[in-house]
């Protein structure tokens, strides 16, 4: 994540003037490589609207910040807000 390094809040919320240009940058990241199915391994997959990816094999549907540090960090902060 060299690319906000050093960079204020206001340059980073520039840079993500929406929710929806956020999931679509955490989803270019996170699938970079293509995706794999963490349950049976399968490569294919939809891509819904809200990038994520189901598993063309099994269903099953991978959320952008699923397995990753963001979705710890969702949750911590969700448990406190709520």
């Amino acid at each position: 994540m060299d690319i906000f390094k050093g960079q204020n809040i206001i340059e980073f919320a520039g840079r993500f003037q929406s929710d929806l240009g956020c999931k679509k940058y955490l989803a270019e990241l996170k699938w970079s490589e293509g995706y794999t199915c963490r349950k049976c391994g399968h490569h294919g997959s939809q891509f819904p609207k809200d990038f994520s990816r189901t598993c063309n094999n099994l269903s099953i549907k991978t959320f952008i910040c699923r397995y990753t540090g963001l979705n710890a960090l969702y949750w911590v902060s969700n448990s406190f807000t709520s």
